[in-house]
């Protein structure tokens, strides 16, 4: 209900009411709207203001349980989040926040967890998709090595082990395997390929319960696509992401042997490891990798390109992507063995010259 003064909620069909103020500013509300899963007021002198995702609201009643509760998320429509879109509005720039992107997860807990909150999500199978626990601490970026300013980089979400409600946000995505977490410019990317279409369960462990809701993840109302074909992008976009992972991997073995072989200034191994890692963005390339290699950042630079093209927008793969992946695997697996044979000399040579 809208009032002089702000807004005012009801559960028990009028008998009580308590304020739904949140952060409105104390001014009279002329209209409200629920529109989908929002709601809508209209002030007078004050604009408008949206209360994102009321599900809760939807399903809180008199006489809650006890202990903690988990609400049964809404429908969360699988929409890509825009890219660049230019520098970022100074801060000082009255603005509002949009719409979490991902499935919102809202759940409640009476007193303060004794024990870690742990949040899973799981496919119709029953297989682990993402977990997600309150004594983990997310990585965060190197801001000395990042290139882009710090403003720019959104902090990750975390779960809240404090009496109250608490809302939690689901980017649909997979986590990236550890390799390509943390990218060796200091940014953090914790977020893998994206997850299909389909039914979910999102389960909440805490102080011993256990609580499950069902979720459905909709596709894109603006692309029409059939179920397998989100299944044969999610697939190979996922074949893609290990090979990727294990590229990333021996770059950044490769970086600690360079590391290494400077400090005891062996420079013909160490020339032999920047040859087949190759040059870093915006270097000037050195020696060339053994003929017919593909030095470890080429490629993955073309992983990353044929990961973007794959899972980059909402589209069946291409039989050119296809086409194109089954052709790194042999390059890839020739230069992972070049690399393999070469950091057994570097782990002797930098054993010797240790001692």
């Amino acid at each position: 209900a809208g009032t002089e003064k702000g807004v005012y909620v009801s559960f028990d069909d009028g008998d009580h009411w308590q304020n739904l103020q949140l952060n409105l500013p104390v001014s009279s509300v002329r209209d409200l709207d629920v529109h989908g899963d929002d709601l809508v007021a209209a002030t007078h002198g004050r604009a408008f203001w949206i209360l994102d995702d009321v599900t809760p609201l939807r399903q809180a009643k008199v006489g809650q349980p006890a202990g903690a509760m988990l609400f049964a998320p809404a429908v969360a429509v699988r929409l890509r989040p825009a890219g660049f879109t230019g520098t970022p509005i100074p801060r000082d720039e009255p603005m509002a926040s949009n719409p979490p992107p991902g499935a919102v997860v809202d759940y409640v807990l009476k007193s303060a967890a004794s024990t870690p909150v742990v949040l899973s999500v799981l496919d119709g199978r029953g297989g682990l998709v993402r977990r997600y626990g309150s004594a983990e601490k997310p990585p965060s970026p190197d801001l000395g090595r990042i290139r882009v300013a710090p403003e720019w980089v959104r902090p990750p979400g975390a779960l809240s082990t404090a009496p109250g409600m608490h809302r939690f946000v689901w980017p649909l995505r997979y986590p990236a395997p550890a390799a390509l977490a943390v990218q060796p410019e200091g940014d953090v990317v914790p977020d893998g390929v994206w997850a299909p279409p389909g039914r979910y369960t999102v389960e909440l462990s805490v102080d011993g319960q256990r609580l499950a809701q069902p979720l459905t993840v909709a596709p894109d109302p603006r692309v029409s696509l059939p179920a397998a074909a989100y299944e044969r992008q999610f697939a190979l976009a996922r074949r893609i992401e290990e090979q990727r992972a294990r590229v990333s991997s021996a770059i950044a073995e490769a970086e600690r042997a360079h590391r290494a072989l400077l400090e005891q200034a062996r420079a013909e191994l160490d020339a032999q490891v920047l040859a087949l890692t190759g040059p870093q963005f915006g270097e000037i390339p050195g020696r060339m990798p053994p003929a017919g290699l593909r030095s470890l950042r080429v490629l993955a630079g073309s992983l990353s390109a044929l990961a973007s093209a794959v899972d980059g927008a909402d589209a069946e793969p291409t039989p050119e992507a296809e086409a194109g992946f089954s052709q790194l695997p042999s390059a890839l697996d020739a230069t992972l063995a070049a690399w393999s044979a070469l950091k057994a000399s570097v782990d002797t040579a930098t054993r010797s010259g240790a001692r």
